[in-house]
């Protein structure tokens, strides 16, 4: 992360439109995506817990059609 603050220190006083447009695309997105993979999991978890799992069974399939398009 130290190098994405060093990079993004040289971008802003540049305004460099796309190569902020990169390193948030291939660098910060790319470093989220195993956390929000585990926050989701969690939710569905804690879900299920909440009413015996009949809402988190229903859960992926409504997010199904909209997951898989990213």
């Amino acid at each position: 992360m130290e190098a994405a603050a060093r990079e993004t220190s040289a971008i802003f006083p540049a305004r460099d439109a796309a190569a902020l447009d990169r390193l948030v695309r291939e660098r910060l997105f790319a470093a989220a995506g195993p956390f929000t993979e585990a926050g989701g999991a969690i939710f569905v978890a804690e879900v299920s817990a909440a009413d015996g799992g009949a809402r988190a069974r229903r859960l992926p399939a409504a997010l199904g059609a909209s997951a898989g398009r990213r």
